[in-house]
């Protein structure tokens, strides 16, 4: 689904402007449906960060494999490009049913954690598929496994003439809390474990789960095993970032998103450039500085082609609508000259894609190859 017919250049590029590399994106897609089989888990690739078809169309095996999304609105853009079995991974409420219910011939399942929500769908007269949602250690949403909810919600939704009960669903919110191989493998496990006990709660107590979804691109790369788990439902893993490559989660050159930019200003005295990216671009996020000596600022600074341009060169500060860029050695002012483009990496690949509405698409040169509109909205 890409406009081939749509040829241009980087330099054509009106600054700041959102990149895909697509030939590492395509490695990562692939990357991680061999991982997939590998753990004997479906893949549901979770399409909050991309936003966009044309990763969805890459990511899946086929269409009807399913994705999962986040809100209500990346659930009616991927049913109107013809996308079925989708996720909504955010918590229904009673206000939204309505709405969710014009997505029933999509195929479209939603989670709860409250018996309440529980009974509103039971009450709604719509049909639904639901799943649990279990706290796995995050504390960020959902239910503890062994809490007399989880039953009660599948009993009321097993129990219901028109919603079904699907299953259990988890996410470790707090995996980035981990820094190394072994505390990512340890969160795993744990998230793991939570939905696995729940599904057997749930088993033992004559209610058919079939759906056991894991979720978080930290641990379906470190899982050592996912036994009992039906699918896992990675997102971050399409791009990568800074973040993921401070903590050996990926390599540098994994990362398939960058934001083209411009210097617009020299300043000798204080050896830094300024750039026409800022906040509204590239966002606040500051992840690497919780690295131990791996602080990246709000991006790593690199040449149009994705090469270094000097040692630390990085985004320092950030303003409105443009940012300094500063490293700790004497910039190389005369090889960076007012109108250069630089390419910056991020530290959070969701944060900075949310800022913008479609991609720009190169493939290993300066041919802007496509361009991939980005849903938005809730």
């Amino acid at each position: 689904m890409e406009d081939n017919k749509r040829m241009t250049k980087l330099a054509d590029l009106a600054t700041p402007a959102l990149v895909i590399e697509r030939g590492r994106l395509v490695a990562n897609l692939e990357r991680m449906k061999a991982r997939a089989r590998a753990l004997g888990v479906r893949l549901r690739p979770h399409m909050k960060i991309a936003k966009t078809a044309e990763i969805a169309e890459l990511a899946v095996e086929e269409k009807g494999r399913g994705i999962a999304v986040q809100t209500l609105a990346e659930a009616e853009f991927f049913a109107q490009a013809g996308y079925s079995d989708i996720t909504i991974c955010a918590g229904m409420i009673p206000s939204k049913l309505d709405r969710a219910a014009r997505l029933a011939d999509a195929g479209v399942t939603v989670i709860t954690d409250s018996p309440d929500v529980a009974q509103a769908i039971a009450a709604h007269g719509d049909r639904f598929e639901v799943l649990v949602e279990i706290d796995c250690g995050g504390h960020r949403a959902g239910i503890f496994p062994e809490s007399t909810e989880v039953i009660e919600i599948a009993k009321i939704l097993d129990g219901a003439p028109r919603a079904t009960f699907a299953g259990v669903l988890t996410n470790a919110a707090h995996c980035y809390q981990g820094r190394t191989r072994a505390e990512f493998e340890a969160i795993a496990e744990q998230e793991r474990g939570a939905v696995v006990d729940a599904a057997e709660r749930i088993s033992g107590a004559g209610i058919s789960c079939p759906v056991v979804s894991v979720g978080s691109t930290a641990t379906a790369v470190t899982a050592k095993h996912l036994d009992g788990a039906t699918e896992t439902r990675p997102g971050l893993y399409v791009f990568n970032d800074l973040f993921r490559a401070g903590v050996g989660l990926c390599a540098p050159d994994d990362i398939a998103l960058s934001l083209l930019s411009r210097v617009i200003g020299h300043y000798r005295s204080d050896n830094r450039l300024l750039i026409d990216a800022g906040v509204t671009s590239l966002s606040l996020d500051r992840g690497t500085e919780r690295i131990e000596g791996g602080d990246q600022g709000f991006g790593v600074v690199l040449d149009e082609d994705l090469r270094p341009i000097a040692p630390g060169l990085k985004v320092a500060r950030l303003h409105t609508e443009h940012a300094w860029v500063a490293a700790d050695e004497p910039l190389p002012f005369d090889s960076l000259p007012i109108g250069t483009m630089v390419r910056i990496l991020p530290n959070h690949a969701n944060n900075t894609a949310t800022m913008h509405r479609h991609y720009d698409v190169v493939d290993g040169t300066s041919d802007v190859i496509a361009r991939w509109s980005r849903q938005g909205g809730w």
